[in-house]
Protein backbone atom coordinates (compact mmCIF):
# COMPACT_ATOMS: atom_id res chain seq x y z
CA UNK A 1 0.00 0.00 0.00
CA UNK A 2 1.46 3.38 -1.04
CA UNK A 3 1.58 6.64 0.87
CA UNK A 4 -1.67 8.49 1.46
CA UNK A 5 -0.43 11.54 -0.41
CA UNK A 6 2.05 11.36 -3.25
CA UNK A 7 4.83 13.89 -3.76
CA UNK A 8 2.81 15.78 -6.36
CA UNK A 9 -0.16 16.17 -4.01
CA UNK A 10 2.07 17.51 -1.22
CA UNK A 11 3.64 19.96 -3.68
CA UNK A 12 0.22 21.20 -4.82
CA UNK A 13 -1.10 21.48 -1.26
CA UNK A 14 1.97 23.36 -0.03
CA UNK A 15 1.82 25.67 -3.04
CA UNK A 16 -1.89 26.34 -2.44
CA UNK A 17 -1.23 27.02 1.25
CA UNK A 18 1.67 29.35 0.47
CA UNK A 19 -0.30 31.29 -2.14
CA UNK A 20 -3.38 31.59 0.08
CA UNK A 21 -1.20 32.89 2.92
CA UNK A 22 0.39 35.35 0.48
CA UNK A 23 -3.03 36.70 -0.50
CA UNK A 24 -4.16 36.89 3.13
CA UNK A 25 -0.95 38.63 4.23
CA UNK A 26 -1.11 41.11 1.34
CA UNK A 27 -4.69 41.98 2.27
CA UNK A 28 -3.70 42.34 5.93
CA UNK A 29 -0.86 44.74 5.06
CA UNK A 30 -3.21 46.76 2.82
CA UNK A 31 -5.85 46.89 5.59
CA UNK A 32 -3.29 47.94 8.23
CA UNK A 33 -1.88 50.72 6.04
CA UNK A 34 -5.39 51.99 5.25
CA UNK A 35 -6.36 51.80 8.93
CA UNK A 36 -3.29 53.83 9.91
CA UNK A 37 -3.97 56.38 7.16
CA UNK A 38 -7.58 56.94 8.27
CA UNK A 39 -7.07 56.66 12.03
CA UNK A 40 -7.24 59.61 14.41
CA UNK A 41 -4.17 60.58 16.38
CA UNK A 42 -3.59 62.09 19.79
CA UNK A 43 -0.87 62.47 22.37
CA UNK A 44 -1.33 60.50 25.55
CA UNK A 45 0.46 60.29 28.89
CA UNK A 46 1.78 57.15 30.57
CA UNK A 47 -0.07 56.84 33.90
CA UNK A 48 1.74 53.74 35.13
CA UNK A 49 3.61 50.67 33.93
CA UNK A 50 2.13 47.27 34.67
CA UNK A 51 4.82 44.61 34.84
CA UNK A 52 4.53 40.92 34.12
CA UNK A 53 7.33 38.40 34.58
CA UNK A 54 7.43 35.21 32.54
CA UNK A 55 9.88 32.35 32.39
CA UNK A 56 11.21 32.16 28.82
CA UNK A 57 13.99 30.68 26.76
CA UNK A 58 16.66 33.32 26.23
CA UNK A 59 20.09 33.39 24.64
CA UNK A 60 22.71 32.15 27.10
CA UNK A 61 25.68 34.47 26.56
CA UNK A 62 27.55 33.01 29.55
CA UNK A 63 28.16 29.76 27.64
CA UNK A 64 28.74 31.47 24.30
CA UNK A 65 25.83 29.78 22.61
CA UNK A 66 22.65 27.93 23.31
CA UNK A 67 19.50 28.77 25.18
CA UNK A 68 18.66 28.93 28.87
CA UNK A 69 15.51 29.54 30.88
CA UNK A 70 15.31 32.92 32.57
CA UNK A 71 12.75 35.31 34.03
CA UNK A 72 11.87 38.10 31.59
CA UNK A 73 9.89 41.13 32.78
CA UNK A 74 7.62 42.99 30.36
CA UNK A 75 6.16 46.44 30.94
CA UNK A 76 2.68 47.29 29.67
CA UNK A 77 2.06 51.07 29.67
CA UNK A 78 -1.32 52.31 30.88
CA UNK A 79 -2.00 55.46 28.85
CA UNK A 80 -4.59 58.24 29.03
CA UNK A 81 -5.51 60.59 26.19
CA UNK A 82 -8.36 62.81 25.07
CA UNK A 83 -10.10 61.71 21.86
CA UNK A 84 -11.26 64.17 19.17
CA UNK A 85 -14.79 64.06 20.59
CA UNK A 86 -13.54 65.16 24.04
CA UNK A 87 -13.82 61.74 25.68
CA UNK A 88 -10.98 60.93 28.08
CA UNK A 89 -9.77 57.40 27.33
CA UNK A 90 -7.50 55.20 29.45
CA UNK A 91 -6.15 51.94 28.06
CA UNK A 92 -3.50 49.30 28.68
CA UNK A 93 -1.13 48.75 25.79
CA UNK A 94 -1.50 45.31 24.31
CA UNK A 95 2.22 45.29 23.56
CA UNK A 96 4.63 44.48 26.36
CA UNK A 97 8.14 45.90 26.26
CA UNK A 98 11.11 44.05 27.74
CA UNK A 99 12.90 47.40 27.67
CA UNK A 100 10.14 49.99 27.86
CA UNK A 101 10.94 53.15 25.89
CA UNK A 102 8.37 55.14 27.88
CA UNK A 103 8.67 56.39 31.44
CA UNK A 104 5.97 57.56 33.82
CA UNK A 105 4.18 60.69 32.62
CA UNK A 106 5.92 60.42 29.23
CA UNK A 107 4.09 61.77 26.20
CA UNK A 108 3.28 58.99 23.73
CA UNK A 109 1.69 59.12 20.28
CA UNK A 110 -1.68 57.37 20.10
CA UNK A 111 -3.60 56.10 17.09
CA UNK A 112 -7.25 55.01 17.26
CA UNK A 113 -10.50 54.64 15.31
CA UNK A 114 -12.83 57.59 15.74
CA UNK A 115 -15.92 55.40 16.12
CA UNK A 116 -14.52 53.56 19.17
CA UNK A 117 -11.41 55.13 20.72
CA UNK A 118 -11.50 53.05 23.91
CA UNK A 119 -11.49 49.70 22.09
CA UNK A 120 -9.03 50.56 19.31
CA UNK A 121 -6.40 52.83 20.90
CA UNK A 122 -2.78 51.79 20.43
CA UNK A 123 0.57 53.40 21.01
CA UNK A 124 1.78 54.51 17.59
CA UNK A 125 5.13 52.76 17.67
CA UNK A 126 6.46 50.44 14.96
CA UNK A 127 6.88 47.18 16.85
CA UNK A 128 3.55 47.51 18.64
CA UNK A 129 1.62 48.36 15.47
CA UNK A 130 3.17 45.83 13.08
CA UNK A 131 3.88 42.82 15.31
CA UNK A 132 0.78 40.87 14.24
CA UNK A 133 1.45 41.56 10.57
CA UNK A 134 5.08 40.47 10.98
CA UNK A 135 3.95 37.07 12.26
CA UNK A 136 1.84 36.55 9.12
CA UNK A 137 4.71 37.67 6.88
CA UNK A 138 7.00 35.14 8.58
CA UNK A 139 4.57 32.21 8.21
CA UNK A 140 3.88 33.17 4.60
CA UNK A 141 7.62 33.20 3.86
CA UNK A 142 8.10 29.78 5.49
CA UNK A 143 5.15 28.31 3.58
CA UNK A 144 6.38 29.68 0.25
CA UNK A 145 9.93 28.43 0.84
CA UNK A 146 8.54 24.99 1.71
CA UNK A 147 6.39 25.04 -1.43
CA UNK A 148 9.39 26.07 -3.57
CA UNK A 149 11.51 23.27 -2.12
CA UNK A 150 8.72 20.78 -2.85
CA UNK A 151 8.27 22.15 -6.35
CA UNK A 152 11.94 22.06 -7.34
CA UNK A 153 12.99 18.86 -5.57
CA UNK A 154 10.18 16.82 -6.36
Amino acid sequence: MGPLLGGRAITLLSLALGLSLLVRTTLLIHWKRRWLRDAARATGRVLHLETETRRERVSDSTRGSGMAMDDVTYSYPHVQFTAENGTVVTFRSGHGYSTCPFGLNAAVPIVYERRDPAATAQIEEGAALWQGVAVWVFFTFVALVFAAVQLFTG
